[in-house]
């Protein structure tokens, strides 16, 4: 189970450059730094990279080779002893070279996020004194790998010892073999496989020590190799694929002895005293010879106990402590036995969220949680699935042959749970990926189950399929690392003018933001604003833009320009936030006349929890602010949020003007609504008309104000200032 911790950490490491998960950026971005990569190594360092026949082979090789594929690029690779792969390295011969992470190492390498953590050990003749640990060593002769983490680390811990420099971790265990050293301090899991593939006399004694970073190292003057890299490493992760490799080496990766060799030869002593002691015996009187034989039955069920441990400790590795399912691990081993089984056959992989557990616990307390995940489990197996599975926190995965029916599945999996003495009702959230059990991975398979979870989640339905267009997109991954790296360092507020129709007099601007992103270049806010609303992390760009846009309104009145700006703002703005702070020290720190923001929401946003939404925007509107409902027209039908809300204004939405002289209707809803909204007291205002003759004829219809392509594009700033400036002297 350590590798398993382990690998959790590399995977939060992982995560942590984005995502977490998840983590990195867009097919095309960043560019390989050359068509072929390579990636460096030791030609002796199972199961992580040796030679086979010349041929490359291991765990880091393979790892390797998908992140050039991701990166679009061709891995080749170059095993050699491990000084002379340093040196090659250091040299620009080697791109890349996996190796463990040190502040030493670090002043001429740079390193990537670890993919994963070893440690060291001491190994020794077996049957020789122990060392506990490596001050034991003080004074003794020990090997270590020339160039390698564990001789760096001996050197700088100031113990005074004979130290012997070798090539190879092979080398250093042959000399603790032949006993030309006291004891060897090396990487515990090519050393421990080397030692029994040799079949050498060493062993490990001390416990681990010295866990390290294992990451991949480049040139401290290689940066662009170190982006790519570090990118298409975290790819590889977010979208699993690294899981993969992992499940495919994870025997090799945390390997150990055969139990039953470990146990003989432990107690191999014992067993020859016994024999000893059983010659003996027939001298001695049969008292002595019942204390042989019940010392000998104690040893025989010691040895049944440990198998019994062992085989408990290898169940439980494979399964869920609380509903006694398999555990993720053993539900994708099971996938690939019903692949083998059915082939060409239909496979059928959900995954359930059951919901409500943390409002049961709530109410009930942790005890009645428990049993209702626990029942839910015991009706899965019921069911008749050929594998099922508790994933943790309620979610579960189950897998059957041939297609399954929504309907009866959710009927069939959703009676009431029997709870010490009430019924609660489950309720689910399911995503299912169906294919030919062989064209797919098991883990694919499960990956797929769990994305169609997200967004059963996502939209509330309570089942949902795999297919293409749910799969998350790679932008979007790269949109919000860089947005939790980096803010609103790249973002820009454009301005928009908008005019009094009656004289077209610049009345001011609607304040509209950019994110001009340093590789993907200009965003529009349609891009980038529903993915922010959607992750929760809206707010801190909304408090930039309404801080942004009364700075500029500020400057504007000190110049004695029209000062009128608007910014849009979210439902969960408020929601969530303390929209009202935010507001008032704005106006407050810039000096600016209340009535000159208008805060822009839509209509969907107004009947989201409509009590709350109306109760801060009466507050905020106390300051003086105004209100706008934006894209008027095209959300819900109801109109009672006019009389419910405290709004001034409503926006037309552009698709309604822009095309008002073709489309009668689109003219008659215009004209309809300004007409509405003026016996209830509102202005108007038009987005988007696109001519001059559009303009007029909203002036006729009776529209106060008016923004578009006609009258003004949005512009930066500066340009907006130089804009208001000349348009005020021309007027």
């Amino acid at each position: 189970m350590r590798g398993r911790q382990l690998l959790s950490l590399s995977t939060i490491a992982l995560v942590a450059l984005g995502v977490q998960a998840l983590t990195n950026a867009t097919e095309g971005d960043p560019e390989p730094p050359s068509r072929f990569i390579v990636f460096g190594g030791s030609a002796n360092y199972a199961p992580f990279e040796w030679l086979e026949d010349e041929t490359p082979r291991g765990f880091n090789i393979e790892l390797e080779a998908a992140i050039a594929e991701q990166g679009r690029a061709e891995a080749r690779h170059r095993l050699l002893e491990w000084q002379d792969a340093m040196r090659q390295l250091e040299q620009g011969k080697i791109d890349v070279l996996p190796m463990f992470a040190s502040d030493s190492r670090a002043e001429r390498f740079l390193f990537t996020e670890p993919f994963y953590y070893l440690t060291h050990g001491i190994f020794i003749h077996r049957g020789k004194r122990i060392f506990a640990k490596p001050e034991d060593l003080a004074g003794e002769k020990i090997a270590v790998v020339d160039a390698g983490y564990a001789e760096d680390q001996f050197r700088r811990s100031g113990i005074v010892a004979d130290i012997l420099e070798v090539e190879t971790i092979e080398s250093a265990l042959e000399h603790v073999a032949n006993g030309e050293v006291t004891a060897a301090i090396l990487a515990r899991h090519p050393a421990r496989r080397i030692a029994t593939d040799r079949e050498l006399p060493v062993v490990q004694v001390s416990r681990p020590f010295w866990p390290r970073r294992y990451v991949f190292a480049v040139r401290k003057d290689n940066e662009p190799m170190h982006a790519w890299l570090q990118h298409n490493l975290g790819m590889v992760q977010a979208q699993g694929r690294y899981h993969d490799i992992y499940e495919a080496w994870e025997s090799q990766l945390e390997w150990s002895r055969p139990t039953l060799g470990e146990t003989l030869r432990r107690y191999a002593w014992l067993i020859a005293a016994l024999g000893t002691s059983f010659i003996l015996v027939l001298a001695w009187s049969w008292a002595l010879r019942r204390q042989v034989q019940q010392r000998t039955g104690e040893l025989r069920k010691e040895l049944e106990r440990r198998r019994d441990a062992e085989e408990e400790i290898r169940y439980r590795a494979y399964h869920d402590p609380l509903t006694d399912l398999p555990n993720r691990s053993q539900f994708v081993l099971d996938l690939g036995i019903l692949a083998d089984r059915y082939q060409d056959q239909t496979l059928s992989v959900i995954v359930i969220s059951l919901q409500g557990v943390e409002d049961v616990v709530v109410s009930f307390g942790y005890s009645v949680g428990e049993e209702m995940v626990k029942s839910f489990a015991a009706r899965l197996e019921e069911f008749g699935f050929d594998a099922c599975s508790h994933l943790g926190s309620g979610v579960f995965a189950a897998a059957r042959r041939g297609d399954l029916e929504s309907d009866s599945t959710i009927a069939a999996i959703t009676d009431p749970l029997q709870l010490q003495d009430m019924e609660i009702d489950p309720r689910l959230r399911i995503g299912m990926a169906t294919a030919p059990a062989l064209s797919l991975k098991p883990g694919e398979f499960l990956r797929r189950a769990r994305t169609a979870l997200s967004t059963a989640l996502e939209y509330g339905r309570p089942w949902q399929e795999y297919n293409d267009k749910i799969e998350p997109d790679p932008h979007t991954i790269t949109l919000l690392r860089d947005y939790w790296k980096y803010g609103i360092r790249d973002f820009e507020a454009w301005f928009q003018p908008q005019f009094i129709l009656e004289g077209e007099q610049l009345f001011g601007a609607e304040a509209l933001v950019r994110w001009n992103h340093p590789e993907l270049g200009m965003l529009s806010p349609g891009i980038f604003i529903p993915l922010l609303e959607k992750s929760g992390l809206i707010f801190r760009m909304t408090e930039w833009m309404i801080d942004t846009a009364l700075e500029a309104s500020a400057e504007w009145r000190k110049a004695c320009l029209p000062a009128g700006v608007s910014v849009n703002v979210a439902a969960n703005d408020l929601l969530e936030h303390d929209l009202y702070a935010v507001v008032s020290e704005a106006l407050e720190r810039h000096d600016v006349d209340p009535a000159m923001l208008t805060l822009e929401m839509t209509e969907s946003g107004l009947v989201t929890e409509p009590a709350r939404v109306s109760s801060v925007m009466r507050q905020i509107g106390d300051l003086g602010v105004r209100f706008a409902i934006d894209d008027f027209g095209t959300g819900y039908s109801s109109l009672s949020y006019l009389s419910d809300f405290p709004v001034q204004a409503i926006k037309l939405d552009r698709m309604f003007v822009t095309n008002m002289l073709e489309q009668p209707r689109h003219l008659s809803i215009v004209e309809s609504t300004i007409s509405l909204a003026h016996q209830l007291g509102l202005s108007v205002v038009a987005e988007g008309p696109e001519d001059q003759a559009t303009v007029t004829l909203l002036r006729e219809l009776g529209c106060e104000m008016a923004q578009g392509y006609a009258l003004a594009r949005p512009m930066p700033k500066a340009d907006y200032f130089e804009f208001s400036r000349t348009y005020k002297i021309s007027r």
